[in-house]
């Protein structure tokens, strides 16, 4: 076309390949369609077989066709709110009379030049009984037969007809089929293919340009099933580019960790046993393999970059407890990071409990304690070895460490990638633990967290009585009512949490609001408090701390409770609209009960009728109270996007790669992509910066996952 690269053709706005009408541009625009590149990639919203074209004589009401018709009577109907209606006969084979009618709302200026009398064309459309007898084809979609080739050259060369068309959202999706198709004809063929032949064919993948047409053009290898799953050759060869510009980024930023100097502490064999012995309770197989991961990490003079993840009481804070004395035994400094006052005072006290023995000092360093002016900020500004246990808070400018040597940040998805990064330039390249409470399952983890080691807890200490959860629909629903006056009654406590906080008018559901007054009307005996995410945050944590001490009976929230509150006392936990929540929520609003020694409960309220998908969920959270289990049912039922959410920091957007789906796929890439930067960490060789350069250039470089070394 000219001399611009394939990035720099790929990221032109389509218009400069060939000219766009102002409402198909406004509609590209409203899309985010408007560089090519964005168009080649915008995934059909579902796939149309106009392969086969029907015989007017065999049209039935109710029914989708494609045929070719001749044009009779056209004339404009009656004027209509919003314009006047185009309406024409359309006869086969030269019959005088026809017995369908097609009827265009909002009639165009164009229709008069182009469905004239005697014309004939390919039609496309619902067929449906007309009022007055016969039949009608509303907003039928047209295209010229060519008049020098028959009946199935013409279908072969149509856009629109004689194959699987794909279908857009939006209002002008026959106008974005015919620019798809200009641009698979104008630009694919200048398109230079990122992956090497040899690597292409290793792994069976179709060549970009084919891969490219069968997205929006798909041949008749491709099932139904395929797709209506997303699942075709040419989906499965951009979910691999995907995955592989992806696992290029996150092994290069292992990488950057693994070649940047660090501190080692000292974490023996010796030092670790007596740390882990001087636990006061024995530590589980998973909590022992955990530490020796974490210990071997702290012995080299590199930065660890190391997830812990474990399920709801699977004893992550043990864990961290010794890989922060670890620390302070080396002469260092450390921290913990927690979201909320309420979680950082948490962990304080039960680290205290943990390391005070060791002769540990642990420092709460939140707004509420005075920030940095505390005296625990001001000894570790002088350099005591210490830990340091806060908010936000920790990263203020006016807070310094002299030797912070290892960063720990718990609920890591609830940081952004910045917070991370101030927090780990307080020191000198710390050794760094992300602990996690939300089960990913490796599959994913591989994806999200491939350029971390993961250490994964999946065994409950001891004596853990399991939570009995029970789906209620209907009138078995006021068993819960019932469930928390006999609670309360007993002196204990209890949680229920609502999707919402205020009434909606467009989703009929109870609201916490609204719930709390009625929970008040029926129990006025209970002390009933109310928390939820539009409150302010000192608010907020003083009634999560009313409720921590006993002075609140029943805590009604939404899913701000969802970690950070660790009452032995709370023995229910009521769900209200239970289907509104993913399988991973569920699970962790589940944990917040059945921390102490009394037998608890889960109450999942689900409003009927349920759909089979919700049933589906919330019957597995009855037999199920694996949070591994779950999660990979979650991620079965609702995909990775919805499982992390937006939120879920260093997850880029994938549009065709799934590791659910595509594990497969995932593990070849990452191999591949692990071993390009073993052999070429600077990928300086020609073929891997070509390699790179074309798979940014084709996805715009949005699954960049930034610096976090």
């Amino acid at each position: 076309m000219d001399n611009r690269s394939a990035a720099e053709l790929l990221a032109s706005p389509p218009e400069q390949v060939r000219k766009i009408g102002p409402s198909l541009k406004e509609e590209l625009a409203s899309r985010r369609l408007d560089v090519i590149r964005a168009v080649l990639l915008h995934k059909p919203s579902r796939y149309e077989d106009r392969s086969q074209l029907t015989k007017l004589a065999a049209l039935k009401a109710g029914s989708k066709a494609a045929f070719i018709a001749e044009v009779r009577r056209p004339r404009l109907g009656m004027p209509r709110r919003g314009g006047r209606t185009f309406l024409c006969q359309l006869v086969e084979g030269g019959a005088a009379d026809s017995r369908l009618t097609a009827v265009w709302f909002h009639a165009r200026p164009w229709f008069h030049k182009e469905l004239k009398t005697g014309a004939r064309f390919f039609f496309a459309g619902e067929v449906r009984e007309g009022k007055t007898g016969g039949l009608v084809i509303f907003n039928p979609e047209y295209e010229d037969v060519s008049e020098e080739a028959d009946e199935a050259e013409s279908a072969r060369a149509a856009t629109h007809f004689g194959r699987r068309v794909p279908l857009y959202p939006g209002t002008r999706g026959r106008a974005l089929r015919t620019l798809v198709r200009d641009l698979l004809d104008r630009v694919t063929p200048e398109l230079p293919d990122p992956l090497p032949e040899a690597l292409r064919l290793s792994h069976g993948l179709l060549p970009l340009r084919e891969a490219l047409s069968q997205l929006h053009f798909p041949g008749a290898e491709a099932t139904e099933e395929q797709l209506e799953r997303r699942d075709t050759e040419a989906h499965r060869r951009l979910a691999f580019d995907e995955f592989l510009l992806l696992s290029i980024e996150l092994a290069q930023r292992r990488q950057g960790f693994r070649s940047v100097a660090g501190v080692a502490l000292r974490a023996d064999a010796l030092a670790v046993s007596r740390a882990v012995a001087a636990l006061p309770f024995q530590a589980t197989a998973a909590q022992q393999r955990a530490v020796e991961e974490i210990a071997r990490d702290l012995l080299v003079a590199h930065p660890m970059q190391r997830l812990l993840e474990g399920d709801v009481g699977s004893g992550k804070t043990a864990v961290a407890a010794v890989a922060l004395r670890l620390a302070v035994e080396s002469g260092m400094q450390a921290a913990l990071m927690a979201p909320t006052e309420l979680l950082a005072e948490q962990h304080q006290r039960s680290l205290s409990a943990l390391l005070a023995p060791a002769g540990v000092a642990v420092h709460l360093i939140t707004q509420g304690s005075g920030g940095a002016r505390s005296p625990g900020a001001e000894a570790l500004a002088r350099g005591e070895p210490g830990v340091a246990i806060g908010t936000q808070a920790l990263i203020q400018e006016g807070l310094s460490f002299q030797s912070l040597a290892l960063v720990i940040i718990d609920e890591q998805h609830r940081f952004g990638v910045q917070d991370r990064l101030k927090l780990m330039r307080k020191g000198r390249s710390p050794h760094v633990l992300l602990m996690s409470a939300t089960p990913i399952p490796r599959t994913l983890a591989l994806a999200v967290h491939g350029d971390l080691d993961l250490s994964i807890l999946d065994e409950l200490p001891p004596g853990r009585t399991p939570v009995a959860t029970e789906l209620l629909t209907g009138k078995a629903q006021a068993r819960a009512l019932a469930a928390l006056g006999e609670e309360v009654g007993r002196g204990r406590q209890a949680y229920v949490v609502y999707p919402l906080v205020e009434e909606s008018e467009k989703i009929d559901l109870l609201d916490a609001t609204r719930g709390a007054e009625r929970l008040r009307e029926a129990l006025p005996e209970a002390r009933i408090a109310l928390v939820h995410g539009q409150l302010p945050s000192s608010e907020r944590e003083a009634q999560m701390d009313l409720f921590r001490r006993g002075e609140v009976d029943i805590l009604v929230a939404t899913t701000v409770v969802e970690v950070g509150v660790d009452v032995a006392n709370a023995t229910l936990m009521v769900v209200a609209n239970a289907e509104r929540f993913g399988l991973s929520q569920l699970h962790q609003l589940r944990g917040r009960v059945g921390r102490g020694v009394f037998p608890s409960r889960c109450l999942l309220l689900g409003k009927s009728p349920l759909s089979m998908a919700a049933r589906r969920r919330l019957k597995a959270m009855e037999r199920l109270n694996d949070g591994f289990r779950l999660a990979e049912l979650d991620l079965e039922l609702r995909g990775s996007g919805e499982l992390l959410g937006t939120r879920q920091s260093g997850m880029p957007e994938l549009t065709f790669a799934d590791p659910a789906r595509h594990l497969k796929l995932l593990t070849a890439a990452r191999s591949e992509a692990f071993g390009l930067i073993e052999r070429d960490p600077e990928l300086a060789l020609p073929e891997n910066q070509r390699l790179v350069a074309g798979l940014q250039g084709l996805f715009g470089q949005r699954l960049s996952l930034g610096s976090v070394g």
